[in-house]
């Protein structure tokens, strides 16, 4: 079972339409075995055919990233035949495995043309969405042209949920520092309290007002 080459952001064959399996041969089943020991390899959590050069509708994933075993998923010509409400794909600022993984998931889930927004702490998917043929906005001091208030969204659950991933990978920045219980509790309950002042008032300035001292 040979390691194959992870092919790079902005080779061709991550931009073409993959086909799909006609036949589940010795050749597909090789090909499957080659890349969970690439994935493994890598080290990864996912990958898809075309990320090794073959443009065809096969992807395997281990979330345990192979610590565990019987985890590897094998998906052949998958579809999605029902979907309800808005995914939210959640990253954290460090791990093993995280970008790889929705690497794999932004690129795959582009066959059905979502709205996909990428908050980027590091450009590191500055190439993806080169490749993708997406716009790349940089916010920060240096770009004072263009803001964004995060806290303008309604306060509907999914939104909550969002902004509390986002003020949390804000907090725990890149050093390994881990928010307890507790202090992840405070951090969605001072969200909650942002939205009972005026829909001015709700920045990220005055919600670190609201946090507890170590925190903000």
């Amino acid at each position: 079972m040979p390691i194959r080459r992870i092919v790079k952001f902005g080779d061709p064959v991550l931009a073409t339409p993959t086909r799909p399996v006609t036949e589940i041969n010795n050749e597909i089943r090789e090909l499957v075995r080659d890349m969970v020991e690439t994935m493994y390899a890598a080290p990864g959590v996912g990958l898809a055919a075309n990320q090794v050069g073959v443009p065809l509708r096969v992807a395997v994933i281990d979330v345990t990233a192979g610590q565990e075993a019987g985890h590897v998923i094998v998906m052949i010509n998958p579809q999605v035949i029902e979907q309800e409400g808005r995914q939210v794909e959640e990253e954290r600022s460090t791990g093993s495995g995280k970008s790889f993984l929705l690497n794999f998931l932004v690129t795959n889930a582009q066959h059905y043309q979502p709205f996909t927004v990428v908050l980027d702490l590091g450009h590191s998917y500055r190439k993806l969405a080169t490749l993708l043929r997406g716009s790349y906005v940089e916010l920060g001091l240096r770009q004072s042209s263009v803001s964004i208030n995060p806290f303008a969204l309604d306060p509907t659950p999914e939104n909550l949920h969002f902004l509390h991933a986002f003020v949390r990978v804000l907090l725990e920045g890149q050093d390994g520092y881990r928010l307890s219980d507790l202090e992840d509790r405070e951090v969605y309950e001072a969200i909650e309290s942002l939205y009972v002042l005026d829909r001015a008032q709700r920045r990220l300035f005055t919600l670190a007002n609201l946090l507890p001292r170590a925190l903000a």
